[in-house]
């Protein structure tokens, strides 16, 4: 085994071996693990951990953490761990900054946080603050890769920015050049980076002549360019001949600005570009493309959300076209299936997408309430297949039918029972699995899942859009039974036909209710067992109640009355550990989430770790209330946190539960062993 320890309250004089024998410096830490496999033929490669704290390259604007080949750098521990599923990212942040000189001043600030010149391993760190300029190459503040192969996992890249108002410039927070680069970026965060350029590429990434990969990721907040007067690309990200894949992930409130910005979220050129399971909200480009721009492309995208992203010309949405300038990397095309298209507007054409001189179709999805219009422009040549559109003559074989969504207005986008966009799609149409979905490792299926990780096809076929639905007809009577083997196909209406999950229960629940098949409140009755909110990896997922539903566990799964059930005897676990077990960083950020005139009654809680970037994900790690009257009965709140990993000026609160804005009857409940 080759490992190198560092901590803040070790020596560069030490050896490193132990964490009582630490380095104190990352750069020494670096060099002694590339001298350790140097001198050790035996190890292919070598780790190096690093306790929390902040650490600094050097004190000159060109010092940097260089990171030598097959050299792993791990941050996120507290100085003690024996193995690496102990550490705790999130509680234990390990900050790699660039701010050496005047605090809060970038101008300062090193030019590379950190340098990848040989490719390198980075994961459980916070990199920030790096200030890149025409002296540096205007790129890569954050991280720099000019060799081969680069992971980054576990990581959140923060207010780095590289600017040069007459040159280009490209990726603040990483930027990877070269040929055959293979970049791996899992489960991170890029949060408020800019990149300003006469050209500015990549507000957060910028990667060509290579492989990138992103998966579980959120891009929030990150710019290209300044205000006007630029060619601005890609607001979170930038791509050029490249091969790239983004699967579950997040893209909100970015943007390219200025009157030529493209592609608010994500611009690609001549690229094989393959997103799915993905969520695009509130980008914005100052001309093309608010969410996504493709030139001269191979695009498909696949189960995805585009929802209120805004082009200040064309393509709300996306917006695509073939270019005889560029240098084309593939057959340039855009196909768009199983997607949901919703509230997006351009400033003259194709509020949803916009297309030119490019082959493109759109299938099996749903466009609606984009303005002006769904799709642009007026001669363009846009397939379209078994999908819902709000136009008043669509073409044949769509539908112009309102898709009955659950809440448009909160931006909840599954289809409420009796839509008629369920099993209204084409089987015939069905995506393959182009980023593999079901992790089976297998792309030449059916595509299986839907973007909520749910079967793609429940009932008699497909449905439009990005959210499958059971298609269960709201009739029946509450309450409605969960059991661990019980089967989300099902109706729910005894302990014989119970579903699987809590969240199949109070979505059943729920249509009973809207349906007025019952007319007071609901009840979901759950059997002893451990219910996790997604069978995923998203940490945003959680147990949301709803209104006038009453949730009750600690039941055996024979009871008649709820009388009969005994919450002590019969544990029913709601879990947030979804990820490596033990491991808080990666549970989810709320275990349950009220709604108003809800009630949670005979549950364990556990495992919520609110340590997000976002506002709304730094509190309430085992219960978040918010503006909601509910009731809490009998239930044990166990290992439930928040920490500084939202990185706000002050830390999470809530533990076990947090509420604001109303107010929470708790009865006959235990809190123990949560921590703020």
């Amino acid at each position: 085994m080759c490992r190198v320890y560092v901590s803040l309250s070790g020596s560069d004089a030490a050896s490193g071996l132990w964490w009582p024998l630490a380095k104190r410096t990352v750069s020494a830490g670096l060099s002694a693990a590339a001298n350790l496999l140097l001198d050790n033929s035996e190890y292919s490669t070598c780790d190096v951990w690093v306790a929390s704290g902040v650490y600094v390259p050097g004190t000159s604007r060109w010092s940097t953490f260089t990171l030598p080949a097959a050299v792993r750098l791990y941050g996120g521990f507290d100085g003690t761990e024996l193995s690496l599923d102990e550490r705790d990212v999130a509680a234990h942040p390990t900050v790699l900054s660039g701010d050496i000189g005047t605090p809060s001043w970038a101008a300062d600030n090193v030019y590379h946080v950190v340098t990848s010149p040989a490719g390198g391993y980075l994961d459980g760190f916070v990199i920030r603050d790096g200030y890149g300029t025409s002296t540096s190459g205007c790129r890569g503040a954050g991280l720099v890769n000019s060799g081969r192969d680069l992971t980054i996992a576990n990581s959140l890249f923060v207010g780095n920015r590289v600017s040069d108002t007459s040159g280009s410039c490209y990726g603040a927070a990483v930027c990877s050049y070269g040929t055959a680069n293979q970049v791996r970026i899992d489960s991170s965060t890029f949060e408020g980076n800019t990149v300003e350029g006469a050209f500015a590429k990549g507000g957060a990434v910028y990667v060509s002549a290579g492989t990138l990969e992103v998966s579980n990721t959120s891009f929030l907040g990150n710019v290209a360019g300044p205000s006007s007067g630029t060619a601005a690309l890609g607001g979170a990200l930038a791509t050029l001949r490249s091969s790239v894949v983004v699967r579950r992930s997040f893209f909100s409130g970015n943007e390219a600005r200025g009157s030529r910005g493209s592609g608010g979220a994500v611009r690609a050129e001549a690229c094989v570009l393959r997103i799915a399971d993905t969520t695009f909200v509130d980008n914005r480009a100052g001309q093309y493309g608010g969410a996504l721009t493709a030139m001269s492309s191979d695009t498909r995208i696949v189960g995805c959300v585009l929802r209120n992203n805004v082009a200040s010309s064309w393509g709300g949405g996306i917006g695509t076209y073939d270019s005889s300038s560029s240098e084309n990397f593939a057959l340039p095309q855009l196909r768009v299936d199983h997607s949901t298209l919703v509230g997006n507007s351009a400033g003259a054409s194709g509020g949803a997408v916009w297309d030119a001189a490019m082959v493109a179709s759109v299938r099996n999805s749903i466009l609606w309430a984009n303005t002006p219009g769904a799709i642009g422009p007026s001669s363009s040549s846009i397939v379209l297949q078994a999908s819902a559109i709000d136009e008043l003559t669509p073409p044949e074989g769509n539908s112009n039918t309102n898709p009955n969504f659950s809440d448009i207005a909160a931006g909840d986008l599954t289809l409420r029972p009796g839509s008629p966009c369920i099993d209204a799609g084409s089987d015939s149409l069905l995506s393959d699995d182009i980023v593999d979905a079901d992790s089976d490792g297998v792309v030449a299926e059916v595509l299986p899942l839907d973007a909520a990780g749910s079967p793609r096809t429940m009932g008699q076929a497909v449905d439009m859009g990005a959210f499958e639905s059971a298609g269960v007809e709201p009739s029946g009577q509450c309450p409605v039974f969960v059991t661990p083997d019980g089967d989300d196909l099902d109706d729910g209406a005894s302990w014989a036909t119970a579903k699987a999950t809590v969240g199949g229960g109070l979505g059943r629940a729920a249509a009973l209710l809207s349906a007025g098949a019952v007319t007071s409140d609901c009840e979901v009755w759950v059997a002893a067992g451990t219910y996790k909110p997604t069978q995923g990896s998203s940490r945003a997922s959680t147990f949301l109640l709803v209104p006038r539903v009453h949730l009750l566990g600690g039941f055996v799964g024979a009871e008649s009355t709820s009388s009969q059930r005994s919450p002590s005897a019969n544990p029913t676990v709601l879990s947030g550990d979804i990820g490596t077990a033990g491991v808080h960083g990666d549970n989810v950020y709320h275990v349950v989430t009220a709604a108003p005139f809800s009630m949670l009654d005979g549950f364990i809680v556990t495992g919520g770790h609110a340590s997000g970037a976002g506002a709304l994900q730094c509190d309430g790690g085992g219960m978040l209330n918010l503006a909601s009257s509910v009731v809490v009965a009998n239930c044990r709140f166990v290992d439930n946190a928040t920490d500084r990993g939202c990185h706000r000026s002050d830390s999470g609160s809530g533990g076990g539960l947090y509420t604001a804005g109303a107010g929470v009857v708790i009865s006959a409940c235990v809190f123990e062993s949560n921590r703020t």
